[in-house]
């Protein structure tokens, strides 16, 4: 709440707040106050008065074995805050002092809070903050994130394919995207989406990226001596990502391929792309004189790093959300032998580790190439598949590795494992047919009669001879048949 204090300071006063998550948000940043001297209180209550989201800052030292963690929270609106470590997601690490909240010279107010710990193996540590601007608290882990862009660029339309496309990537994990067909960038997350201001900024910048883009592929193209028209397809591909380290250091790079060969990787401290191999050192060479490249390296440096710090406290409860993954084998059978199937489904993160082990220790590697899938809720699936020849005492088994799991999750392959109804229901019928078969002879004996001149005759009788031709079908089927005429001489 404001109180009565802040707003009589508020007097006379016209306060432009600068920070980014503001207009992010769609709050105005413009802070208006009365000149109203007779009664400020009253007047100021007319005012309009904006709320505005916290920035926050995660950095750390160390000495002595013990690290000293720092969350620099500013920018805000109104004045009060909650701020506090916390240490594998559930302990809150208590200050040995009290953090002082400042003002900013634009009416914003600012803290910083450090705690002191000594790392442990396995430990995770987070800065909360609670903020009246923020409907859940925002939670920024301490560790090392990367940022990435991946950018394709097609020389010719293809059928359901973007000729142009730019996907996002925080650590590992896709949040964004821009492409040809959609024209806007899109955050695929909702934590991101309220970020209006800078998808707009994001989408501009990547409209005047595929030209410059374009005109890149266009010179590969003529240097390689390929043909755009007449049915070829090249492809033109960069890789940029920029990564921050628990030590508040940063890290970065690009990458260049053509055609599905890297051929450029950029050095961004001697502001030059080097080449991927002996072969790319002429086009190397070109590259540099044709293209001025500090603009990647103020990119790498600044740009993606500020990029990253702006997205990583929405989504740092979604980064250290882990499901475990669950798991069903199959097999089915092949002209060269049997296919064993593993599927596994429902685990996040994406990153994952299915393989199959023959008798406990011996990988056998698929031929078939096994990609990770999304499912509408969030989560990944993957099948993983590989063809045996079964041997006798052989034992096969799926075993998955995930980040959610303590140890590697095993599933055996149960090769003799039978539905009991495949047996139960053959029996059954063998048993049916062979009472039906005896139930046929006895009835023929009793009616077997002896004539006069002492032959033996056997007469079926009417009854008889309908019994036996109802069933005539199911013994062919199921057993034995005997066959009889109406009157047999013996």
């Amino acid at each position: 709440m404001i109180n009565r204090q802040e707003l009589l300071s508020l007097q006379h006063q016209r306060l432009i707040l600068v920070s980014p998550h503001a207009s992010y948000f769609g709050y105005p940043t413009t802070y208006w106050a009365s000149n109203n001297s007779e009664d400020p209180w009253h007047s100021c209550l007319q005012c309009f008065i904006s709320l505005v989201c916290p920035n926050i800052k995660i950095s750390s030292s160390g000495s002595n074995n013990v690290t000293a963690l720092y969350c620099w929270v500013y920018g805000f609106y109104p004045r009060d805050v909650e701020v506090k470590w916390i240490k594998n997601e559930t302990d809150e690490i208590y200050l040995e002092e009290s953090a002082e909240i400042l003002p900013n010279p634009d009416g914003t107010y600012q803290i910083r809070v450090s705690v002191e710990v000594t790392p442990e193996e396995g430990a995770t540590y987070s800065c909360h903050v609670d903020h009246s601007s923020l409907e859940n608290p925002l939670v920024v882990p301490f560790d090392s994130h990367t940022l990435q862009y991946h950018v394709s660029l097609v020389s010719t339309p293809t059928p359901k394919v973007p000729q142009y496309s730019i996907i996002v990537y925080v650590d590992g994990v896709q949040y964004g995207r821009y492409n040809s067909d959609i024209h806007c960038a899109q955050a695929l997350t909702p934590s991101l989406q309220a970020l209006h201001d800078h998808l707009d900024t994001q989408t501009n910048f990547a409209k005047a990226y595929e030209l410059w883009q374009k005109h890149k592929l266009n010179f590969l193209i003529g240097y390689f001596n390929t043909t755009k028209g007449d049915g070829h397809i090249h492809v033109y591909q960069r890789k940029v990502a920029c990564e921050l380290h628990d030590d508040g250091t940063i890290d970065g790079y690009q990458e260049i391929a053509f055609d599905g060969k890297e051929f450029l990787v950029f050095d961004k401290e001697r502001v030059v792309y080097v080449p991927a191999t002996h072969e790319d050192v002429m086009v190397s060479q070109l590259w540099n004189k044709r293209y001025d490249s500090t603009n990647n390296k103020v990119f790498v440096e600044i740009d993606c790093i500020e990029h990253l710090k702006l997205y990583l406290p929405y989504i740092s409860v979604e980064l250290m959300k882990k499901v475990t993954p669950k798991v069903k084998v199959s097999s089915s059978e092949s002209e060269s032998g049997t296919k064993l199937h593993c599927w596994v489904y429902g685990f996040y993160p994406r990153d994952v580790e299915v393989k199959w082990i023959k008798n406990g220790r011996d990988e056998i590697y698929s031929e078939e190439s096994a990609e990770i899938l999304p499912n509408p809720d969030g989560t990944y699936q993957i099948r993983v598949s590989v063809e045996v020849t079964p041997e006798e005492g052989a034992t096969y088994s799926c075993h998955v590795d995930h980040s959610s799991l303590e140890k590697a999750k095993v599933v055996p392959f149960e090769s003799n494992k039978r539905n009991p109804l495949d047996i139960i229901i053959p029996v059954g019928v063998a048993l049916l047919l062979l009472l039906i078969a005896l139930a046929v002879y006895i009835e023929y004996r009793k009616r077997r009669t002896k004539d006069p001149n002492g032959s033996h005759k056997h007469v079926v009788s009417t009854d008889t001879a309908a019994l036996w031709k109802g069933h005539d079908k199911q013994m062919k089927r199921g057993f034995f048949l005997l066959k009889l005429e109406s009157v047999t001489e013996i």
